[in-house]
């Protein structure tokens, strides 16, 4: 539950931050996506991010979510 405020939280703590550490957590964010997803596809693990994200705001369930 955490990692779901973290970015959230992190805009207001560092809102009053230097602007090159945002620009910092934000491309160091996006390269560890793009890491994560490049490491999975070679593995051959299906990226599920867009039925993940359709479940997350409550459009549809995510493949493989158990039943409620």
């Amino acid at each position: 539950m955490i990692f779901d405020w973290m970015p959230l939280i992190f805009t207001f703590m560092l809102a009053g931050f230097s602007a090159g550490l945002v620009i910092y957590w934000a491309w160091n964010n996006s390269l560890s996506v793009l890491q994560q997803g490049v490491i999975m596809k070679r593995n051959g693990v299906p990226i599920e991010l867009f039925g993940n994200l359709k479940g997350l705001f409550g459009r549809g369930k995510p493949k493989g979510s158990p039943a409620e």
